[in-house]
């Protein structure tokens, strides 16, 4: 029969040297209301749509949280930026898929079918509900 006692406890060794302090949490949420920083972020990717991702988070901090030298805020403003453009990416393939999928085989699909269906799809992610408007200073 096998052992049935718990292994033994192991130690745990601490690597903090002990002189550093850490300041501030890892994430911290922004002090700029989410709006703010929703319709920065849009316009930093209307202006560059092919930029890398975390080239577009640093605009944003730096339009946004430049004078904030606090990194929990500037880690959370770069994995709302990821989240965010990858969710927006996802979402295009996905429509760009069901496109194909029920037209693809067309020889000549209407422009105007896959206008209207499109923009149906648009309009079903623009009704989704929306954050309140936080009451946040700009």
């Amino acid at each position: 029969m096998g052992d049935t006692h718990p292994p033994p406890h192991m130690e745990l060794m601490d690597t903090a040297s002990g002189t550093e302090a850490l300041h501030g949490a890892w994430l911290e949420p922004p002090l700029i209301s989410t709006w703010r920083l929703m319709e920065v972020a849009a316009m930093i990717l209307d202006r560059h749509p092919q930029m890398a991702v975390d080239l577009l988070a640093d605009e944003l901090i730096r339009q946004t949280l430049d004078n904030s030298p606090v990194e929990g805020q500037h880690r959370a403003v770069h994995l709302a930026m990821e989240f965010g453009v990858q969710l927006l990416r996802l979402s295009a393939e996905r429509l760009v898929e069901t496109i194909s999928a029920r037209i693809g085989q067309t020889e000549h699909p209407p422009l105007q079918a896959i206008l209207i269906y499109v923009c149906d799809e648009l309009v079903q992610w623009q009704h989704q509900p929306a954050l309140p408007r936080q009451p946040m200073s700009d």
